[in-house]
């Protein structure tokens, strides 16, 4: 059957995130305002080269971890930018996770700390801390 990984991202993207990877994340979130067909947009990267589950790996959920699965990408007026919180769990088979975290780094803007998140497996009591830095 397989084992859920529960996993928790809250992080500011940068003002100049492409459009086409705004995109690609409200459809991951299943933004009703998501365009319904992104596949001329996909970038060549591991997440979404192979048969993965990435298209809904952001809002799986299951009886397996106590909260309620909700994420979103929504747009700050006063930021100036857009903010992605992601609280999900579902069964990280092709480590989804890792190649996500890999794939968003590059636009995401560390506050004060480098601080992201988290990752937790089904029968782990301590998470995996999601540290994202800051690039020059």
């Amino acid at each position: 059957m397989g084992m859920y990984t529960e996993l928790h991202l809250n992080v500011k993207l940068k003002r100049e995130t492409p459009q086409d990877v705004i995109n690609i994340l409200k459809y991951m979130v299943h933004d009703k305002k998501a365009l319904l067909d992104i596949s001329d947009i996909l970038p060549k990267h591991e997440l979404f080269i192979k048969e993965t589950r990435w298209n809904f790996m952001l809002v799986c959920d299951s009886y397996y971890f106590p909260a309620d699965t909700h994420s979103t990408i929504r747009f700050d007026d006063i930021g100036d930018r857009y903010y992605l919180c992601v609280r999900c769990n579902f069964k990280n088979y092709e480590d989804e996770i890792s190649k996500f975290i890999d794939w968003i780094t590059p636009y995401v803007e560390p506050d004060y700390t480098s601080f992201s998140g988290f990752y937790r497996y089904e029968e782990n009591d301590n998470p995996t801390l999601i540290y994202i830095p800051k690039r020059d």
